[in-house]
């Protein structure tokens, strides 16, 4: 009870109106420097005003602090001149000591305590904004495995209804392309959902999806009806694991959209390794109105993707027609 009672009270000196406190201890002071010149004896009203001197310089401003170090040796200065019984100038030096020191200490408390709360705020901030970060992370992960699956999915689902009767080879062929699609998308759902519901950060060992991975993705679009031309140039062995993530979502989203919207029969990815940068450009013969495409997500995740890196992105109608996506990665010539 006691211990609640002191914290209570020190937060009321901490949050106490502007210059409250200080009126009262300067008026106090004033109160005792007039007992004392009237000839009575101090007793235990010193270290009252010791206790005074420190609370003001832990729990309040600068200002009111000098005010009130000032006001303290003015009462002092008053009650040697006024020829206070048993108080001469070894007094004053000895008092003098005493409250620099307890306003010393209490001023070197409240910078702690000033920089603690700006390290726990700065500690707070961090983690909301790595807390943002990683939820967009997430989000843009989430969209790019989606989208491509159910882009697939839902290509293959089309075919295998049309070609039901007349082929049904051909409409067994869709529903495995579906039940491979489903699987692989459903396996980088579970890695993302094993990060997020991770409590203690533990690692996922699941790997992330590489530019190796590029021809599994590859031998997909091909099987959901799109050919697609794949070619690599360059040295690609240095990328870092960052960029090559990079690289294969980009590449995904790309021939996702070619496949959705362009009604494009082929399409052609093009990689291209140097020491400094990796370009990636993927083109497809769509007949798409004027070269456009829907604006959604896709191109927004891309440029994000690019933007990490200080790359750059070019997404519009090709010069031959169709639609091309152009980006380049860079990175250090010496990855650690």
């Amino acid at each position: 009870m006691a211990s609640t009672a002191v914290k209570r009270a020190l937060v009321r000196l901490d949050r106490a109106p502007a210059w409250t406190l200080v009126i009262a201890f300067l008026a106090f002071c004033g109160a005792v420097a007039a007992w004392m010149l009237t000839g009575h004896s101090e007793g235990a009203l010193p270290l009252v005003i010791l206790l005074g001197v420190y609370a003001v310089a832990a729990y309040r401003p600068a200002p009111e602090v000098l005010v009130t170090a000032a006001g303290t040796a003015i009462a002092l200065v008053i009650v040697l001149l006024g020829d206070a019984p048993g108080f001469g100038a070894p007094q004053l030096m000895s008092t003098c000591v005493a409250y620099g020191a307890a306003m010393l200490i209490g001023w070197i408390a409240q910078s702690r305590r000033h920089r603690i709360a700006a390290l726990e705020s700065e500690q707070a901030e961090a983690a909301l904004r790595a807390a943002a970060d990683e939820r967009l992370r997430i989000a843009r992960e989430l969209h790019d495995v989606v989208a491509h699956s159910l882009g697939v999915i839902a290509v293959q689902a089309s075919v295998g209804l049309q070609v039901m009767d007349a082929d049904p080879d051909e409409a067994r062929h869709s529903l495995e392309n579906i039940s491979r699609a489903s699987r692989s998308s459903l396996a980088e759902i579970r890695r993302l959902l094993g990060v997020v519901r991770n409590p203690e950060g533990a690692p996922s060992y699941a790997p992330a999806p590489g530019l190796v991975d590029l021809d599994r993705l590859v031998q997909e679009m091909e099987g959901a009806g799109l050919a697609v031309d794949f070619g690599v140039e360059g040295d690609t062995d240095r990328v870092p694991p960052g960029v090559g993530l990079a690289a294969y979502r980009i590449v995904q989203e790309a021939l996702s959209n070619t496949l959705r919207h362009a009604r494009a029969s082929r399409a052609t990815v093009r990689l291209n390794g140097s020491a400094q940068a990796l370009s990636v450009e993927v083109t497809d013969d769509g007949r798409g109105p004027n070269g456009k495409r829907p604006a959604g997500y896709g191109l927004v995740g891309m440029r994000e993707r690019v933007a990490v890196y200080g790359g750059s992105l070019d997404a519009g109608p090709a010069a031959g027609g169709g639609f091309r996506v152009a980006a380049r990665l860079p990175y250090d010539e010496d990855p650690a």
